[in-house]
């Protein structure tokens, strides 16, 4: 178990150096925001893991803090790649306002420091999941088939999906069931091994090209015409 536990922190390294290996000359803003994302994951990793080692009360809100900040980052990547749809970006933004506003004020507002927010949590997962099935469904329907599983932003995606699918009811269940000892190994068993899933779906998406997705049908322009007259 411990063996896992150290892979686990570890884990966010490998998109890391899949970045610096593959994207750090990229332009495009989403990948930064993923970058740092894994940045902060990582950082936060080894924050918990010294506040472990000395017991501190404060774990779990670091916990409570992590799960803003992670929403955070991810509403924004939406916010990025769905830029050309306004209707679903102010959705974002509304998600975003009403689930800060609640996660801020439950930190203040819960005089224990040992409570661990699950339904911050349980929230925060239900809506990366409809924001990651929404994105794939929408694309699935515009571009070919095939090249959509060469797509840099599918990657991340999916890999949104799988991690937050794959936690969704450990998390809503984190707080009720956090005394049980069977409980706390399998919670921390199955977080970790999707944490590691993760960010190998993260670093493998490194390795994908940003692909500009182009109209099926081309535009009927003027040039169009004499081009085809030559």
């Amino acid at each position: 178990m411990k063996l896992l536990l150290y892979i686990g922190f570890l884990a966010p390294l490998l998109p890391l150096l899949f970045f610096l290996l593959f994207k750090r000359k990229s332009q495009e803003r989403a990948v930064w925001v993923i970058f740092f994302y894994v940045l902060y994951c990582a950082i936060n990793e080894f924050i918990n893991l010294y506040l472990q080692q000395i017991d501190s009360r404060y774990v779990l809100q670091l916990f409570n803090i992590f799960t803003i900040a992670e929403f955070s980052f991810i509403s924004y990547y939406f916010l990025i790649i769905l830029r050309n749809e306004s209707k679903t970006k102010n959705i974002i933004k509304l998600f975003w306002i009403g689930f800060t506003i609640y996660a801020v004020l439950n930190i203040f507002l819960n005089k224990s420091s040992r409570a661990l927010d699950s339904i911050a949590m349980g929230i925060e997962s239900l809506i990366i999941i409809i924001l990651s099935t929404y994105y794939i469904f929408t694309q699935i329907k515009r571009v070919n088939h095939s090249s959509i599983f060469t797509d840099l932003h599918f990657w991340y995606t999916v890999t949104f999906l799988i991690y937050f699918s794959g936690t969704f009811f450990l998390n809503i269940m984190a707080e009720s069931m956090r005394r049980n000892p069977e409980y706390q190994m399998l919670y921390f068993g199955i977080n970790i091994g999707f944490n590691i899933l993760k960010n190998v779906l993260l670093a493998v998406a490194m390795t994908m090209k940003l692909k500009i997705i182009k109209s099926p049908l081309p535009d009927l322009d003027d040039d169009l015409f004499f081009k085809n007259a030559q």
